[in-house]
């Protein structure tokens, strides 16, 4: 299967792939109308796909004119389906005024922030956002989404997401519509060659004990037949991103969490937890269990031991298999990965740490312009399509065979149903109990019926039985849920000026002392790290996380 088809195969995938999105051409222009140039009566449709009499007016912007966004012949950021669709079904004449590649998407807004020169409706990041409503900059959209929208869109912006909506309701008044995910889509979890587990007949892991005789069975015995066994143990690379791997010890990175002694919050990497996982890290290096290069080894690179049979066990996320492993399958198709439960140091089952609001961008209208529900009704007409016929799917998310994803040059998008990928995974479970497809959505179908696919044989298609199928991945946010293992995140505003100010340059000596302690380091430098990080900056951080938290949760 190449690329495209993968990507396009899921949204939410695309969704993340847009947030750190780098490296692609910058493809401006500035050709529209400004601000405030608006036509027609001033009456609006009030229908939620309602049309207006003569058609009103606005300008935007597309930031995420991506490489592999791509759009059917024809059709370009200022013209597409959605374009036309505003205008034919809405009475909407949007004007693109620029367009640019996510990777350059901050930078651009920044400078049309400081020139006030930004489109009437836009998508920004959530700084941008503070700025603007501080600055007053922004319109109103109080009550326009339970008076224009559809019954999609209150259900989505309703109670039961109502953190994504306080997110952004500043004094009272929603100044934003986010684009937010399930926030659990960025659990952890551990993945492990389970065609050598069932060759050396060994249990699923539970334990970090269990992890460590498992590696150490996968180095020395032969794990499929052939006399082969793995060169190292658990794979890790130079940037240390294995979130889940230190969540086991009851460690925290990027989150912050309450202390019970103090009642404060403080970063969860500086907590116990993390000096225990820092020694077993250690010694497994020590042992031969972490690669002796790990320091060397950028994500292309492990993947590559993971998907050459060089290691067999991993911590990642939910998409490991789109992320890659499926390479692995496609050279070898005995390969089975499976996903388990982070297992724990101890008696206390591992908590998945994660942030409660996971927020692609947010859309705003820019004050003064006339026709604010307008957002509203673009919200409508997305979340319509994208639960519509398959033919609308395909015309307006994405189009699987072909590659297309058109749904990145919506002026207003949002995950067409709460738990989207969950609720795939749910409904697509039921389906093959039951030899039932016939309630599934389009979507839903798509990757039901790419399962039944490889279950035929289609080995091209595994990446989403180990995703969507009833033991993928996905169905361990069923376990984590039923068992309260998430860890939230307790801060949940914005990088303060702290963060921004100090906190790269503690990340980075914090990386660089973690890799020198596993690498046959002394533990003592973890602790003189432990000892002067508040004085380099994280004193003035967990203040302002304080400060935010005191005053928003009193």
């Amino acid at each position: 299967m190449n690329n495209r088809k993968m990507k396009a195969l899921f949204l939410g995938i695309a969704a993340l792939v847009m947030m750190f999105s780098a490296g692609c051409s910058n493809n401006s222009s500035s050709t529209s109308p400004t601000s405030n140039d608006t036509k027609g009566d001033e009456q609006a449709a009030e229908a939620p796909i309602g049309k207006y009499d003569s058609p009103i007016e606005l300008t935007s912007a597309v930031v995420s004119a991506d490489p592999w966004n791509t759009l059917p012949d024809g059709d370009t950021a200022e013209s597409n389906a959605f374009t036309r669709a505003y205008l034919d079904e809405l009475g909407i004449k949007a004007n693109i005024v620029w367009s640019v590649s996510g990777d350059k998407r901050d930078e651009k807004i920044n400078l049309e922030i400081a020139s006030d020169a930004l489109p009437d409706v836009i998508m920004v990041n959530r700084m941008q956002f503070e700025q603007l409503a501080a600055a007053g900059q922004l319109e109103d959209l109080t009550g326009l989404i339970e008076k224009y929208g559809n019954d999609t869109m209150k259900e989505l912006y309703g109670p039961d997401n109502k953190v994504a909506v306080d997110a952004f309701t500043v004094d009272g008044k929603l100044l934003g519509i986010p684009w937010n995910v399930d926030h659990t889509e960025t659990s952890h979890m551990l993945y492990v060659r389970a065609d050598w587990l069932k060759k050396l007949n060994l249990p699923e892991p539970k334990t970090i004990a269990d992890l460590t005789a498992i590696a150490k069975a996968f180095m020395t015995q032969d794990v499929d037949g052939t006399g082969h066994h793995a060169d190292y143990g658990i794979a890790m690379n130079k940037d240390l991103a294995a979130t889940g791997l230190f969540n086991s010890f009851h460690a925290y990175p990027g989150i912050f969490v309450k202390d019970d002694a103090s009642g404060k919050l403080v970063n969860g990497a500086y907590v116990p937890g993390m000096r225990t996982a820092v020694e077993q890290i250690k010694a497994w290096y020590e042992s031969g269990i972490i690669a002796k290069d790990f320091g060397a080894k950028d994500h292309t690179a492990m993947l590559e031991d993971l998907n050459s049979g060089k290691v067999g066990i991993h911590f990642g996320g939910i998409w490991e298999a789109w992320g890659g492993l499926q390479q692995g399958k496609d050279r070898d198709p005995k390969v089975d990965w499976k996903a388990y439960p982070l297992p724990s140091v101890d008696g206390n089952p591992a908590k998945v740490g994660i942030q409660p609001l996971l927020v692609n961008g947010v859309f705003v209208v820019k004050k003064g312009y006339d026709h604010p529900e307008a957002l509203v009704k673009m919200f409508n007409l997305y979340v319509e399509k994208l639960l519509g016929t398959p033919e609308e799917l395909s015309a307006f998310g994405y189009d699987n065979e072909k590659g297309y994803q058109p749904y990145a040059y919506a002026l207003g998008i949002a995950e067409p149903m709460l738990r989207k990928n969950y609720q795939i995974y749910a409904s697509v479970k039921e389906a093959l109990e039951t030899n039932d497809a016939s309630k599934l959505t389009s979507e839903q179908k798509i990757n039901y019926d790419a399962i039944v696919k490889y279950r035929n044989g289609d080995n091209s298609q595994w990446f989403v039985e180990l995703c969507y199928g009833p033991n993928g991945t996905l169905s361990l946010l069923e376990y984590y849920d039923q068992n309260k293992l998430y860890q939230l995140d307790a801060y949940t505003g914005v990088p303060t000026t702290s963060m921004i100010a100090k906190g790269p340059t503690i990340s980075k000596l914090w990386n660089e002392m973690l890799t020198k302690v596993f690498m046959g380091g002394d533990m003592a430098d973890y602790d003189a790290f432990i000892k002067k990080v508040d004085s380099l900056g994280n004193a003035d951080i967990e203040k302002e996380v304080n400060d935010f938290y005191n005053k928003h949760n009193k």
